[in-house]
């Protein structure tokens, strides 16, 4: 067969030499190629002033060929599948006149010539269109002067109020809850310290006043325990999964009320990203010569800048204490951190990443995911109840309790200590709690009846509700 066929396109003009590089058979055949035949005819009879071929496969440069006349390159061996035959040719300049540029010649040259000014330009786009998002919508109410609170905010559980406080999930959480529910009387705790269990009592869930949110979440725990009860260890482990999944779902859910995502004006903003693939494709750089590379790089790139901005997000927090993290939390979080960095270093290495169409990238996905993170803003109702819950903590993390004698607080028992304690636990102040009524419970000698794992006296360190956090944290 012969192949006649006319391409433009790829002769580059340099400054001293004109040239043109040539993939003679491709790399992708599945067959061998017994013998490969280059010819190149310059206008004139001109003669070629450079030259140089390669075989193998891509990226190796072997000189299994010969130039057997003027402008004739040939292999000396069979190319097996995978390998390809690719001949550089040179001449001097004049010999071809370079095409007179067209419309998307000129719009390469010119976003080329300028890639810094065009990523430049997306960044400041982004950046401008999410800063006004922000602050149209992005910003919480004005705050006003938060004093302490004796009572929960109404209808609000503990695990729902930690969550809206910081609006980050921890199995911390989940804990505070299932404390809740005992102390309504719907468990009782048992066992030593290390291997606690839960068990249910026999009153009537319909008697015990729970909201939704609690009802479900113990009828999850009881389906889950068994006669000799729920085991705080890996044994109970895929019940407090579910339990956990359904709790952080009902947070979510429940805090769409108080707190808005904006996520349609995020997405709004996304779609910049259609016009800066657009202009990608006439800027000159070996990572965009096709289509597929054009949207799969810029996508490759925005989720790894996004999972490295999740992991630093993260790592904040537990810096300042205010995230735990189980084993397989932490595993995870490494394996996020090793996919982003490999993605990264596909695109840099294997597809030559441009460094200015990187950079532009990198940037606009990191900026997209910091306007992300504080676009969501609580609404004039979230911020009420988030000055609600702010006084409950304020009032839970006071040690000195003289200090809140002018403002009436209700009278120390061991009673309100109970009442409070799930939400003490919660809120991250759970052993300032537990010491403030070392005393007060010491000297009524107070046992629990929901906990029989934990001799009287015993709050002073807090060490059961701590103990009880970090076992359903692992």
């Amino acid at each position: 067969y012969e192949i006649v066929y006319r391409t433009r396109g790829w002769t580059g003009f340099y400054d001293r030499h004109d040239e043109l590089y040539w993939n003679v058979t491709g790399n992708d055949w599945v067959f061998p190629i017994e013998k490969a035949v280059f010819r190149i005819s310059l206008p004139g009879g001109a003669p070629l002033t450079v030259w140089d071929a390669f075989t193998g496969f891509r990226g190796e440069k072997g000189k299994d060929f010969r130039r057997t006349a003027e402008g004739t390159f040939e292999t000396l061996r069979r190319l097996e599948p995978g390998e390809g035959f690719t001949v550089a040719a040179g001449w001097s300049k004049g010999i071809v006149s370079p095409p007179a540029p067209g419309v998307t010649e000129r719009l390469t040259m010119l976003l080329t010539g300028g890639k810094s000014l065009v990523m430049a330009f997306y960044a400041v786009l982004f950046c401008g269109y999410y800063f006004l998002v922000w602050h149209r919508r992005g910003r919480d109410p004005d705050k006003r002067p938060v004093v302490p609170l004796f009572e929960p905010p109404e209808g609000i559980e503990p695990g729902f109020a930690g969550y809206f406080r910081e609006m980050t999930y921890g199995p911390e959480l989940l804990a505070a809850d299932i404390l809740q529910l005992a102390v309504k009387g719907v468990f009782r705790f048992a066992g030593k310290e290390e291997e606690t269990v839960i068990f249910r009592t026999e009153k009537d869930l319909g008697e015990l006043g729970l909201s939704p949110a609690e009802k479900a979440l113990a009828e999850t725990l009881a389906a889950g325990a068994g006669p000799d009860g729920l085991k705080v260890t890996a044994a109970g482990g895929k019940t407090f999964h579910t339990a956990g999944q359904q709790h952080m779902k009902n947070c979510f859910q429940r805090s769409g009320a108080y707190h808005s995502g904006n996520f349609g004006a995020i997405f709004w903003g996304l779609l910049f990203f259609l016009p800066m693939i657009w202009t990608t494709l006439y800027i000159e750089t070996p990572l965009f010569t096709d289509l597929l590379d054009t949207i799969l790089v810029p996508v490759l790139l925005f989720l790894s800048a996004g999972l490295i901005w999740l992991a630093a997000l993260e790592l904040s927090k537990a810096a300042s204490g205010r995230r735990t993290f189980s084993r397989s939390y932490v595993i995870g979080m490494a394996f996020l951190l090793l996919f982003a960095g490999g993605g990264v270093l596909l695109t840099w290495n294997s597809l030559r990443l441009d460094p200015v169409v990187a950079g532009g990238y990198v940037f606009v996905s990191a900026a997209v995911f910091f306007f992300g993170r504080i676009l969501p803003a609580r609404t004039e109702r979230g911020a009420r109840l988030a000055e609600g819950i702010e006084g409950l903590a304020m009032y839970l993390g006071t040690a000195e309790r003289h200090r809140l004698a002018l403002l009436n607080p209700p009278e120390e028992t061991p009673e309100l200590f109970e009442k409070l304690l799930p939400y003490a636990l919660a809120l991250g102040t759970a052993e300032t709690w537990a010491n403030s009524f070392s005393d007060i419970l010491e000297r009524a000698k107070y046992a629990p009846g929901w906990n029989e794992s934990m001799p009287a006296g015993d709050y002073g360190r807090a060490a059961f509700t701590c103990r009880f956090a970090e076992a359903l944290a692992h």
